[in-house]
C-alpha cells in the first residue's frame, strides 16, 4: 500500500471538500475523485456522504480515516527515530508558540538551540490556541508552547512548564490603586461594580475569567473584549476598564496597579504535542531549553 493515498483520504476528511483537498495535496480534482471512487469500490461502500455541500465520513469512512491517521503517524515516528539514529543533528522542526507569551522565550532559546543543532531548521508559528491545536492535530506543527486551563486538551500529551497566577490590573488613578500590590490579596467580588475588559469567548484566558467570575458570584459588566494582552494593558493604563492579566504581564513602568486575588485564578503553560507522537532528541532539547528559560524569567515583556 502506498501511504500517500492514505493522506489523500485524511485530507478529504480534514477539508470536507474534494476541490480544497486536491489543492492542498497538489493534485487535480478529477484525479482525487477517481482515487476515492476506486477505493470506495474496493471497500464495497462509500467513505463519505454529501451533507449541505460538505463531505461527511460514513461509519466506514470514519474507521478508515482513523486508521489511516494512525498509520501515517507510525510512519512519521519511524522516520523520526531513524533520523535520530543516523543523522543526529539535522532536520526540520515546526514549533508553535502561544500568542502573547512566547516571543521572548523563542528569541532567547533559538540561538542556544542552533548552537546545539546547527543543521536543524526551526520554523515558528505564533498563533491562538485553537490554531495551534489544529496544527498539532493535522501534523503541521510538531509541538507547541501553549497555556491551558485545568490541563484540559483532548488528544494531546503535554509537559507542564510552569503554573502561573493571574492578577487584577487597574488604572493607576483608580481609587483602590493606592493600596495595590501584586502580593496584596483582595476578593474580586469587591470589584463587581467595575467595568471589565475580557478576552474573547473561546480563548483560554476567557476560560480562566469565566471560572473566576462564577466562583466570585457575579456576572461582570463588560466594557469590551480584547484578545491581545499588550493592547489590553494599554487600554487599562488609559482608564478603559480593569482586567485580569497573567503575572508575567506585570509591568512596573506602566500606569497600572496590580492586586493578587484570594480566588487564585491561574493557568498552566505547557509544551504540548499530538497524542501518541514520538518527539526526537532535538525536539526534547528545545523543550528543555524553554523550560530553563521560563525557570529563570518570569516576565513576558
Amino acid at each position: 500500500m502506498d501511504l500517500k493515498y492514505l493522506r489523500y483520504i485524511t485530507e478529504i476528511a480534514d477539508e470536507r471538500n474534494i476541490s480544497k483537498a486536491a489543492r492542498k495535496l497538489g493534485i487535480s480534482q478529477p484525479s482525487l475523485s477517481i482515487h476515492l471512487a476506486k477505493l470506495e469500490e474496493e471497500l464495497g461502500g462509500p467513505l463519505f456522504l454529501r451533507n449541505r455541500n460538505e463531505l461527511v465520513p460514513t461509519g466506514t469512512g470514519a474507521l478508515y480515516v482513523r486508521t489511516a491517521r494512525e498509520m501515517l503517524r507510525m510512519k512519521e515516528d519511524l522516520y523520526r527515530r531513524i533520523s535520530d539514529l543516523t543523522l543526529g543533528d539535522s532536520g526540520y522542526i515546526p514549533v508553535g508558540i502561544f500568542q502573547n507569551i512566547g516571543g521572548r522565550m523563542v528569541a532567547s532559546v533559538y540561538p542556544k538551540f542552533a548552537a546545539l543543532y546547527p543543521k536543524v531548521r526551526v520554523d515558528i508559528t505564533d498563533a491562538r490556541f485553537q490554531t495551534l491545536y489544529e496544527g498539532l492535530m493535522r501534523d503541521i506543527i510538531r509541538f507547541a508552547f501553549v497555556a491551558l486551563f485545568k490541563l484540559e486538551a483532548p488528544d494531546l500529551q503535554f509537559e507542564i512548564i510552569k503554573d502561573e497566577e493571574f492578577v487584577l490590573a487597574l488604572p493607576a488613578d483608580h481609587p483602590s490603586a493606592a493600596a495595590a500590590s501584586a502580593s496584596t490579596k483582595i476578593d474580586l467580588a469587591g470589584m463587581m461594580s467595575e467595568r471589565f475588559l475580557l478576552a474573547p469567548p473561546g480563548t483560554v484566558r476567557r476560560q480562566v475569567e469565566d471560572d473566576l467570575f462564577a466562583r466570585s458570584g457575579f456576572e461582570p459588566r463588560v466594557n469590551g473584549e480584547v484578545h491581545n494582552l499588550r493592547t489590553m494593558t494599554e487600554m487599562i493604563a488609559a482608564g478603559s476598564g480593569i482586567g485580569l492579566v497573567p503575572r508575567g504581564y506585570i509591568d512596573p513602568s506602566r500606569k497600572i496597579a496590580y492586586f493578587s486575588l484570594i480566588q487564585h485564578p491561574r493557568w498552566q503553560l505547557v509544551a504540548a504535542w499530538k497524542d501518541n507522537a514520538t518527539l526526537s532528541l532535538a525536539e526534547r532539547d528545545f523543550i528543555e531549553l524553554a523550560r530553563e528559560y521560563y525557570d529563570a524569567h518570569h516576565s513576558y515583556l
